[in-house]
């Protein structure tokens, strides 16, 4: 006679339905389901920009301009000249977390936060010329104002891969010198787990 009291199984929990998003409650990142792997590459070659034009490279943490900065950057231009035309594009489909316009040495710029279902968040700035795309979006945060670029977080906005971000970065006159110029920020952040602390003795 067998038991009719089936036997316990393990199961691996599948990916929930949809598509998974990402919150930040005061302290960790956390998914709105089981998150699958990061694409290798997270950025394929030719999206997002053409890195065989830029000329420099910021590397993340440094402190530049009187504080830390944990995000690198890239310049298109020489000092004292402009590069027009480097378009910026979604390197793949993500949820678009936060945005941010402000006016800078008389210049409008924004800021986007686009985050993989994955995990990973790719934060952009001093993106100059905003598509129709992000017109949309940026409508729906505060007017630009004086050195004010505090962060608007948002829900529902997403971006499809290969839409233009932005097709103009940089600052134009009347930035003076030490502005002016074709460059941008460029953060990726893993929310999937924190960085381990470093040693007290670290220098």
């Amino acid at each position: 006679i067998k038991d009719p009291t089936p036997a316990p199984t393990t199961t691996t929990p599948k990916p929930s339905a949809g598509v998974v998003k990402w919150s930040y409650n005061g302290s960790a990142w956390t998914p709105t389901g089981t998150a699958s792997p990061c694409p290798q590459p997270l950025i394929a070659q030719g999206a997002l920009l053409d890195f065989s034009k830029a000329v420099s490279k910021v590397q993340p943490g440094q402190s530049r301009g009187g504080s830390y900065k944990p995000h690198g950057g890239l310049r298109w231009s020489e000092y004292g000249k402009y590069v027009s035309g480097v378009t910026i594009t979604a390197p793949f489909d993500g949820e678009i977390q936060a945005v941010a316009q402000y006016i800078e040495s008389g210049n409008y710029q924004f800021t986007v936060n686009i985050i993989h279902p994955c995990g990973i968040m790719l934060r952009l700035g001093h993106l100059r010329v905003p598509s129709d795309v992000m017109k949309n979006v940026l409508n729906t945060a505060p007017a630009a104002r004086e050195s004010d670029s505090r962060e608007t977080f948002l829900t529902g906005s997403s971006i499809k891969k290969g839409q233009i971000i932005a097709t103009e970065v940089g600052m134009i006159a009347p930035a003076g010198p030490d502005s002016f110029g074709t460059f941008m920020d460029l953060g990726i952040v893993d929310l999937r787990a924190k960085n381990a602390s470093l040693p007290a003795g670290f220098t």
